[in-house]
């Protein structure tokens, strides 16, 4: 699919990378999540801190859920 995209054009090429960026800067949120989870389990970070942390990572992942949610969204109009 990304080879028939590809030669499309790089209007369309471009969403993909956008896709592709969010995507994995939603894995890197996961893991930070996580990590986060387990530095207070361990008492290593305050309350406090863990839902800075949390929040801030969700504002970010939002935004990337959003990011994809808006290139696939693109994708489809470009392509009718």
């Amino acid at each position: 699919l990304r080879r028939e995209i590809e030669a499309t054009g790089g209007r369309h090429l471009e969403r993909i990378r956008q896709i592709e960026t969010a995507e994995t800067e939603i894995e890197t949120l996961d893991r930070d999540i996580q990590r986060v989870e387990i530095r207070f389990r361990r008492k290593e970070i305050s309350a406090e801190a863990r839902r800075r942390l949390l929040d801030e990572y969700n504002r970010i992942k939002n935004r990337a859920e959003n990011t994809i949610a808006e290139a696939l969204l693109r994708l489809r109009e470009e392509i009718r």
